[in-house]
């Protein structure tokens, strides 16, 4: 990894660290396996109280993640939950812990909200969503791995990296349309030569 350093196409507005984070919350949504079986998801149980998400083919737009399917927490989702879904927003929860690589890849996302305390968004997590204009991170983030908003996320103008940010892979904003980074912790962000 290359140290960070500022692209002269990318605008950044470094804060001397006064800027609070916006809390992010999502409401939490408890099912019946029945119920969530019929909105459309698919689950499996990982233990006595935690349950992964493995497919979503469900019809609303606007989805809101479930906390809870009957008994069970919902704490991971799968890698490629929404892969190529037709969706416009989805809301991720804080009971989550483990997002999977590709979650969103080449769907039609354009707000991505995440409340759960992951420490990593991960490789291609939003890899090719040409229409995703908006995500919100927790300041639990600490590393934003490769390709995560690569591959043509031409929608995408500006994020705001949380405080706890300090790496960012490999083309992970590569092909984007990032015209705005907002951070408050710049001098400790190690990001791959070519993150952007």
């Amino acid at each position: 990894m290359e140290p960070f350093s500022i692209d002269s196409a990318v605008r950044f507005a470094v804060f001397d660290g006064e800027l609070k984070p916006e809390e992010i919350y999502v409401p939490h949504i408890v099912l019946s396996e029945e119920e969530a079986a019929s909105q459309g998801w698919y689950f499996k149980k990982k233990s006595r109280s935690r349950i992964r998400l493995t497919n979503y083919t469900g019809s609303e737009s606007d989805v809101i993640i479930p906390s809870q399917i009957g008994e069970y927490t919902v704490n991971e989702l799968k890698r490629r939950l929404f892969y190529g879904k037709q969706i416009d927003s989805v809301q991720i929860p804080d009971t989550v812990r483990k997002i999977g690589e590709e979650c969103f890849r080449a769907s039609t996302v354009q707000r991505i909200v995440v409340a759960a305390p992951v420490t990593e968004i991960p490789d291609t997590f939003a890899f090719g969503c040409k229409q995703l204009r908006e995500v919100i991170l927790p300041d639990t983030v600490s590393v934003i791995g490769a390709d995560a908003f690569g591959g043509c996320c031409y929608s995408l103008t500006e994020i705001r990296f949380p405080d706890s940010l300090r790496e960012i892979g490999a083309y992970a904003f590569n092909r984007s349309a990032l015209s705005s980074i907002t951070m408050t912790n710049g001098e400790r962000i190690r990001a791959h030569g070519t993150a952007f």
